[in-house]
């Protein structure tokens, strides 16, 4: 029903009046009632409280300014907080390079395991706990002994997902450098699917496309986290020592839109 009431929200919401927040709460109501059975002569505002749903009103007001910031791109205040969509990610629509110019298959596969074998590995990994996010990426020699590596923290309100797609950046960018055959290996599979699209809506994964594209030599592989694989194991015990670490350099990279929602409601 929320959904229903918020289609075209950002024309018609910005001003409520009375007499609107009252109708809202008219068609609310009944809902409220058959989710918590209570009496009909109950509050509605009790009714809110005990179903844990928002005011409708409030809710369109939070739809509305949603819409404002990552669409219309504009700055907001909402309760003493200020929203700037600089912040935020920007979605990119279109494909980013002709149709014709893809990525060959086999060079970015995301269903079987990478093996422990020339061409060079690299080997990344991200995370996220309570005390941050971060990114590690590392070579082992033939002795699985470290050879080189790369570790960084991202902002509190980044994701899981963008510390996976910061750390394949990152391990594609050193590629280049090696001139040489070079297989990255990346737990995160749903990273290495939206890579493989040519018509992704991130910037950072275009990125990743056009230098794959340039570099014939670089590929991506899956594999398996936790099974005790050595570039696995280092790569993620490399992202949680760079928690703690200090001089780790924080990298900076545009909150994901999704975590808006959560400031708003708040």
């Amino acid at each position: 029903m929320e959904r229903t009431l918020a289609h075209g929200v950002s024309g018609w919401s910005r001003n409520l009046t009375q007499r609107l927040e009252n109708k809202l709460r008219s068609i609310q109501r009944p809902i409220l009632l058959s989710i918590t059975c209570a009496y009909r002569t109950t509050l509605t505002a009790a009714l809110q409280v005990i179903a844990g749903l928002m005011s409708l009103h409030l809710k369109i007001k939070l739809e509305s300014e949603y819409v404002r910031i990552p669409r219309l791109r504009q700055n907001i205040v909402v309760g003493g907080r200020t929203f700037q969509p600089s912040d935020y990610e920007d979605t990119v629509h279109g494909w980013h390079n002709h149709p014709a110019e893809c990525i060959k298959k086999g060079r970015i596969n995301s269903e079987e395991d990478i093996e422990d074998k020339e061409p060079t590995n690299i080997f990344t990994g991200g995370s996220m706990s309570e005390l941050g996010v971060v990114a590690a990426f590392c070579i082992l020699d033939e002795q699985q002994e470290l050879h080189h590596s790369w570790q960084t923290r991202l902002q509190e309100k980044n994701s899981v997902y963008q510390a996976g797609m910061v750390t394949i950046y990152e391990a594609v960018k050193y590629a280049v450098t090696l001139k040489s055959d070079i297989k990255i290996g990346s737990d995160n599979q749903s990273s290495l699917k939206t890579i493989a699209n040519g018509s992704a809506s991130n910037k950072m994964d275009r990125e990743i496309q056009t230098v794959l594209l340039q570099n014939t030599n670089i590929s991506l592989g899956w594999i398996r986290a936790h099974v005790r694989h050595p570039g696995n194991e280092m790569a993620d015990y490399l992202a949680n020592c760079a928690i703690t670490t200090v001089g780790i350099s924080i990298h900076h990279v545009s909150v994901p839109r999704c975590s808006i929602k959560g400031k708003l409601t708040e």
